[in-house]
C-alpha cells in the first residue's frame, strides 16, 4: 500500500473524527508538562531539604507563597506534596485521554467494520466463491481495527510521544545541553536498528495473518458441512488438519512476538548504557561543581523518561507495519472493483399484477471466461408462464437464476425483463423483480417476521 493510498483511507474514518483528535492533543501536554515536573521533588529533597542549600527562583516563590519555612523538616513535607500531586495528576490524566482514545477508536473501528460489511455484500458471488469465509470474517471482526492502530500510531501516539520528549527534553536542555546531546546520540542509534527491524516484522506479519485466516476459513467450512462431516465419520481427520493449521499459525505469531521482544530488548539496552553514561558524566559535573547531586538525580530521571518516550516513539514504525498488513485488507475490499454498477441513466422495470416475461438472448457465461458453464443460451418465458429447467449438478440451472437477479452479468450476450436488458436497469430495481426460493434453507439471527419479510 502506497503512503498516499494509506493517508486517503485514514482520512476518510479519521475526518469524522477531529475534532475528538484536536482535544486529545491538547489535553496531551497535561501530563508531559506533570512528568516534567515530577523529578523537581527529588532535588528539592536532596539539594535543599537534606543538602542544605538554599531555595532560589520559581521554588523559593512557591514555598514563601504558600507560607512554609525553609526549615528540613518542612522541606521534606513540601517535596513528598510535591511528588504526590505530579505524580498522581500524570497518572490520572494520562489514564483519562487512554480511556477518551478508547472510546474514539472504537467509533472508528464501527465505522470501518460497517463499509468493509457492506463491501462484502456488494461483491458478486465469483469473489466470494474464490475467498474462504473465515477470510471475509477476519477481515470484518480483525482487520477493521487496523485503521485504529494506524490512527493511533500515525498520529496520537507520536503526539502523546513527541509532546512528552520537547516538554522534558526542554527541562533538561535548561539542566545541562551537553547531556542532552549524549542522550540524543543514544536516540538516534536506537532509531536506525529499528527502522531496519521494521521492514521485516512486516514481512512475517503478514505471513502470520494468512495463517490466522487459515484457521478461521477451515472452522467455519467444518461447522457448515458438519452433517456431512459425521455422515462420513470424518471427526478424526479434521482434527489432525485443524491441529496442523493451528501449529503453523502459533509458530508465525511466535516469531512475530519474539521478534518484537527482541527489538524491544535491543532498545532498552542501549537505553541502559544512556542512563549509565549520564551517571558517569553527571557524576563528574558534580565533583567539578558545575551540577549538584539532585541536578543529577533529576536528570537521571528525565533520561529515563526521554528513553522510555523514545523507545515508544520508534516502536510505532514496527506497529505500523502490523498495521499495515489490515489496512491492506481492508483497502483491497472497499476498493474492490468487481461489484456491479448501475447505469448512469437506468431504464425502471414496470411491475404489473399480471407477471413480466423473462427473455434469454444468446447468453455466454462462466465463473472462469476460459471455461463457460452456459454457452449460446436462448429461450423466453412468456408472463403468467410456468417452466421446469432440470439438468445435471453443474449444468448451470443456479447460474441461470444467478443472471436472472442480476447477482453478475453475462460475458456475451442479454437478459431481459420485459424487453429490458438487466444491464440497463438498477440493480436494486431488478431484484425487487425477481423472488428466489432456494434449495438449502437460509435463516439470518434475526426474528422470524424479519427473516420472512427479508428485502422487502
Amino acid at each position: 500500500m502506497t503512503v498516499r493510498r494509506r493517508i486517503e483511507l485514514l482520512r476518510t474514518y479519521v475526518g469524522a473524527q477531529w475534532p475528538h483528535l484536536g482535544l486529545l492533543m491538547l489535553a496531551s501536554f497535561v501530563p508531559a508538562l506533570l512528568t516534567a515536573l515530577e523529578p523537581l521533588a527529588m532535588k528539592l529533597l536532596i539539594d535543599n531539604a537534606l543538602g542544605g542549600q538554599a531555595l532560589s527562583g520559581i521554588a523559593a516563590e512557591v514555598v514563601d507563597g504558600v507560607g512554609l519555612s525553609e526549615e528540613p523538616r518542612s522541606l521534606v513535607i513540601a517535596a513528598a506534596v510535591f511528588a504526590l500531586a505530579t505524580t498522581l495528576g500524570s497518572y490520572l490524566t494520562s489514564d483519562g485521554i487512554g480511556m477518551y482514545w478508547e472510546w474514539v477508536g472504537a467509533r472508528m473501528v464501527r465505522n470501518v467494520a460497517r463499509d468493509v460489511f457492506d463491501a462484502l455484500q456488494h461483491l458478486p458471488p465469483s469473489f466470494h466463491a474464490r475467498t474462504a469465509s473465515g477470510d471475509a470474517l477476519s477481515r470484518v471482526i480483525t482487520d477493521a481495527s487496523s485503521v485504529y492502530t494506524a490512527t493511533s500510531v500515525l498520529m496520537v501516539s507520536p503526539a502523546i510521544h513527541v509532546i512528552t520528549i520537547a516538554t522534558v527534553g526542554w527541562a533538561a536542555w535548561l539542566l545541562d545541553p551537553g547531556l542532552m546531546i549524549v542522550i540524543l546520540c543514544f536516540a538516534a542509534f536506537t532509531a536506525a536498528g529499528s527502522r531496519w527491524l521494521s521492514n521485516r516484522l512486516k514481512r512475517m506479519a503478514a505471513y502470520a495473518r494468512r495463517q490466522q485466516v487459515a484457521v478461521v476459513s477451515f472452522v467455519s467450512q467444518v461447522v457448515r458441512s458438519l452433517p456431512l462431516v459425521q455422515a462420513y465419520t470424518a471427526e478424526r481427520q479434521n482434527l489432525r488438519t485443524f491441529r496442523s493449521f493451528t501449529d503453523r499459525s502459533l509458530n508465525a505469531s511466535r516469531r512475530v512476538t519474539l521478534f518484537e521482544s527482541s527489538a524491544d530488548a535491543i532498545s532498552a539496552v542501549v537505553g541502559v548504557f544512556a542512563v549509565a553514561a549520564v551517571v558517569v558524566l553527571g557524576g563528574q559535573s558534580v565533583i567539578d561543581n558545575r551540577l549538584s547531586v539532585g541536578d543529577v538525580v533529576v536528570f537521571i530521571a528525565y533520561t529515563r523518561v526521554l528513553d522510555a518516550n523514545f523507545r515508544a516513539l520508534l516502536s510505532l514504525g514496527r506497529q505500523l507495519r502490523l498495521a499495515d498488513v489490515g489496512l491492506e485488507r481492508v483497502d483491497e475490499i472497499i476498493t474492490c472493483d468487481e461489484r456491479l454498477l448501475d447505469p448512469a441513466d437506468p431504464i425502471p422495470l414496470l411491475r404489473g399484477r399480471g407477471g413480466a416475461s423473462v427473455r434469454f438472448d444468446n447468453v455466454t457465461f462462466g465463473y472462469d471466461p476460459a471455461d463457460p458453464i452456459l454457452k449460446n443460451v436462448s429461450f423466453e418465458v412468456e408472463p403468467g408462464e410456468t417452466i421446469a429447467i432440470v439438468g445435471e449438478s453443474g449444468a448451470g440451472k443456479s447460474t441461470l437464476i444467478g443472471l436472472l437477479s442480476r447477482l453478475f452479468d453475462p460475458d456475451s450476450g442479454r437478459v431481459l425483463i420485459d424487453g429490458v436488458d438487466l444491464r440497463d436497469a438498477t440493480i436494486d430495481d431488478v431484484r425487487r423483480s425477481v423472488s428466489v426460493l432456494r434449495q438449502e434453507p437460509l435463516l439470518l439471527p434475526l426474528s422470524v417476521r424479519s427473516n420472512i419479510a427479508l428485502g422487502r
